[in-house]
């Protein structure tokens, strides 16, 4: 179950985030979401300004689902998927390490919840992480949640370039798709789509795995408090 302070922490960061947001609009240029603008881009700084835009993620209202197609149609899949997940992994490391710079104020906050926020976080923050990358606003709140929970910097940076990885491959092949560049552009989707269904199995299976040891620490509980009261009676 979760605590009141951890749900006041994770609203803060929604709101901090949706501010920070709403701000970035009046930053971006307004044409930002035209993908006709970037056909005019030659691919070197289709690429660079793609990365430097997705790099940007974390704070600015990017819209990285018409970069990373606009990208693919461009540069290609190959090319345009590892650019992607580049600047959305670099992203993440980024609000990941903010999380941190707020993580002993965090623990302030939460008091005797933050443990068990660093708990759930070590068994379930991969799969937390890499299936909420494609969501907008909350991607960045679980990102920021993460550095601020303490969760190990490896499982998180792994976890991100996972869940970036498939986010940017299905954009970059759609683009690719898109651009009419034959049957490399189907092959690439079919790709992107077999690793999403693996990525979730594994996520399944290590949600499953998390949860057996739990169900045997409780059933040797119950049996305790059994023979516990069955002494008491005698």
């Amino acid at each position: 179950m979760t605590g009141a302070r951890t749900i006041g922490l994770v609203s803060v960061l929604a709101a901090a985030v949706l501010v920070t947001f709403g701000l970035g609009v009046l930053v971006l240029p307004p044409g930002l979401a035209d993908e006709h603008a970037w056909e005019t881009l030659p691919a070197a700084g289709m690429a660079v300004a793609g990365f430097s835009l997705l790099s940007l993620d974390v704070v600015l209202p990017v819209p990285s689902s018409i970069v990373l197609t606009a990208m693919g149609a461009t540069l290609g899949f190959a090319v345009a998927a590892a650019v992607g997940t580049a600047g959305l992994t670099c992203a993440a490391v980024a609000g990941y390490a903010g999380g941190r710079l707020g993580h002993s104020r965090s623990e302030r906050w939460l008091g005797d919840e933050a443990p068990m926020l660093r708990d759930r976080l070590e068994r379930h923050g991969m799969a937390i992480v890499v299936l909420t990358r494609p969501v907008p606003v909350l991607a960045e709140v679980v990102t920021f949640l993460c550095g601020c929970g303490a969760m190990s910097r490896s499982r998180f940076l792994v976890a991100s370039i996972l869940g970036n990885a498939v986010t940017a491959s299905a954009f970059a092949a759609a683009g690719s798709i898109a651009s009419a560049r034959g049957a490399a552009g189907w092959l690439a989707l079919v790709g992107v789509l077999l690793l999403a269904a693996v990525l979730y199995g594994l996520a399944l299976a290590l949600r499953r795995r998390r949860a057996a040891p739990d169900l045997e620490q409780r059933i040797r509980a119950v049996r305790r408090s059994q023979a516990s009261r069955a002494g008491t009676s005698e």
